[in-house]
């Protein structure tokens, strides 16, 4: 009898393991296609829905190149999501944007980007956006994260003193997410805003002061010398205006595929949706280096 029973207990044992062996990896392969599905966003509103083809919304400027007058926006500019975005290895892969003369001046200035930084290699200075720069000096103003190997961000300028540093403070970037970064000089101080809100600012007087000629901008490097980001980016502006609290906050609010604002105060806008070139009607178009454009960009990305 017990034999009997022992052997019923272990035949009830082997039909469980083989259970288990066939619909576990069953299990497995559909939460893998699940999260694989909430990536692509069928299951995540915010990433859903069909996606704005490269070049569909633009600045147009009836006068042509920095011009003021009459300027609006033509295409489909309803803030929809980019087909693509930018992606930067960390190591010699940047844009560079050349223009005749200093393209940010005076005592106001803005510049924002979203970017999703991927947190390796470690430690050290990773720049994302800059401009008034020359090959190998720094730029200005500056976005960048990592400084101090310590999941940082910062914006700085170089004005009658240099440098004016605003910080985010250690542990405020998490690799793999994406955020909404903003760098602001308005005469008095530059602030550094992070998804919409400030998280700190540094006090800073005096013009805008370039380096060496002054008339680059950069995406993704310091100078096309140092500092490789290394991520994805979309969606870069320049603007020669101190953007206000509300009108940061409505930029955000546009989400990664949102058009710019104050239209007569742009200086450049790089969508970076499958190029980089420029839709501000200023001509600004970028030169790749050893970039790439993706995508399935959605991880770690959430609709404001």
């Amino acid at each position: 009898m017990r034999r009997c029973r022992t052997r019923r207990a272990s035949n009830k044992i082997q039909s469980a393991m083989e259970y288990l062996v066939t619909y576990g990896w069953a299990v497995l392969i559909l939460a893998i296609l699940l999260v694989s599905l909430y990536e692509l966003g069928v299951f995540n509103p915010g990433v859903s829905g069909v996606r704005v083809q490269p070049g569909a919304c633009q600045v147009f400027r009836p006068q042509g190149a920095w011009t003021k007058f009459n300027v609006a926006l033509e295409g489909e500019c309803n803030s929809g999501l980019p087909q693509y975005v930018m992606k930067l290895t960390g190591a010699s892969s940047y844009v560079y944007i050349q223009n005749q003369f200093q393209p940010l001046q005076g005592t106001k200035a803005t510049i924002v980007i979203w970017a999703k930084w991927s947190g390796a290699p470690p430690g050290g200075r990773q720049e994302i956006l800059g401009s008034d720069s020359s090959l190998g000096n720094e730029v200005n103003p500056i976005i960048a994260v990592n400084d101090s190997g310590v999941e940082d961000a910062e914006s700085w300028v170089c004005v009658s003193t240099c440098w004016p540093e605003a910080w985010s403070g250690a542990g405020t970037i998490t690799p793999g997410k994406w955020y909404f970064f903003v760098s602001r000089y308005n005469g008095s101080d530059v602030s550094l805003w992070i998804s919409g809100s400030q998280v700190n600012n540094a006090g800073a007087s005096g013009n805008l002061q370039a380096q060496g000629t002054g008339t680059t901008t950069y995406i993704g490097s310091r100078s096309n010398t140092c500092c490789y980001f290394n991520g994805e980016v979309a969606n870069a502006q320049l603007y020669n205006t101190s953007l206000s609290q509300s009108q940061i906050q409505a930029l955000y609010n546009e989400g990664i595929g949102g058009a710019p604002i104050t239209l007569q105060n742009l200086v450049g806008w790089w969508p970076l949706n499958g190029n980089s070139n420029d839709y501000s009607g200023n001509r600004l178009n970028g030169v790749d280096t050893e970039v790439s454009y993706i995508s399935a960009w959605t991880g770690g990305y959430t609709a404001p």
